[in-house]
């Protein structure tokens, strides 16, 4: 993406971290900000960033909305030397390299690189596990070769169905809807099997992979009986997930995003699942629970 103040933005990610590149226009003072407050459909209530050393910022943005309570941890890293950090609560300056409440931060540098490169690991759980999923996913600064996994990623995703057509639009159509179908449920555990719960714990020691974003009462039709086709080997880890959920809040989801229970739409669509699952013989799951 090309800003329109010049600055060209190229963005890529991997399963718990996420990759930066600007290039800033030549002779102009390169800058970021980092907004903690703002957020598309919540409110941010309390949030922390901290200058660790000339090339690491940690925080974290908690913030209530949709998901009636949202814990998100960052460890951000930069292969550039950070020269200041100049923090704001709100529109008032703070002084220092550190601070909480409703924070803005602007990271400046001495010298405009020839490309900026940020890369932040996000956790549910703490600024450590942060560190550690970025440490994991991203451990060198071959953003080109970050894209190039992700775009295999996606590449294998959307070759797991083969349709036969001589129609360009069919196959467009075909795909877009297959390209939705892996948005969503996402991932919600860190490297090291760590993640927060319903009920704001963190869980460890838990044998599956953990999940969120279940929008059940839109995809217990299709969608999840889809995945039994194309994705045997993550219905246990959902319906794992769904029991995980029980264990935290009392009652099976009906909507949970990003560790918490939505209660939107009607309906009891997580025991339609796990239904479905069960009756088609699937394993790795409690059946008597």
């Amino acid at each position: 993406v090309l800003l329109d103040n010049g600055v060209k933005v190229e963005l890529t990610a991997t399963a718990h971290a996420g990759f930066h590149k600007y290039i800033f226009p030549e002779n102009e003072k390169a800058r970021v900000m980092i907004d903690l407050i703002e957020g598309n459909g919540d409110r941010a209530d309390s949030t922390y960033m901290r200058l660790i050393d000339a090339y690491t910022i940690e925080g974290y943005r908690f913030s209530k909305g949709w998901s009636p309570r949202q814990k998100v941890f960052f460890v951000a890293k930069t292969n550039y030397p950070i020269s200041s950090l100049s923090l704001f609560d709100r529109d008032e300056e703070v002084v220092g390299n550190q601070a909480c409440g409703l924070i803005k931060g602007v990271l400046s540098f001495d010298k405009t690189p020839k490309e900026l490169l940020i890369k932040i690991g996000l956790s549910s759980v703490s600024t450590d596990n942060a560190a550690a999923n970025l440490k994991a996913d991203i451990p060198n600064w071959d953003f080109r070769g970050v894209v190039a996994k992700a775009k295999a990623l996606w590449e294998k995703e959307l070759s797991r169905i083969t349709i036969e057509t001589s129609c360009d639009i069919e196959k467009e159509i075909f795909y877009t809807a297959l390209y939705h179908t892996a948005i969503a449920p996402t991932l919600y555990s860190d490297v090291n099997g760590e993640f927060r719960g319903h009920d704001d714990k963190i869980y460890r020691d838990v044998k599956h992979v953990n999940y969120s974003t279940f929008s059940l009462w839109d995809t217990y039709r299709a969608l999840h009986p889809l995945f039994t086709i194309i994705h045997p080997e993550k219905t246990a880890d959902f319906v794992n997930s769904m029991l995980g959920i029980y264990d935290q809040q009392g009652y099976l989801p009906i909507w949970p995003l990003n560790g918490g229970e939505t209660h939107c739409m009607p309906g009891y669509s997580s025991i339609k699942v796990i239904t479905d699952s069960y009756l088609k013989g699937f394993q790795g799951f409690d059946v008597e629970r």
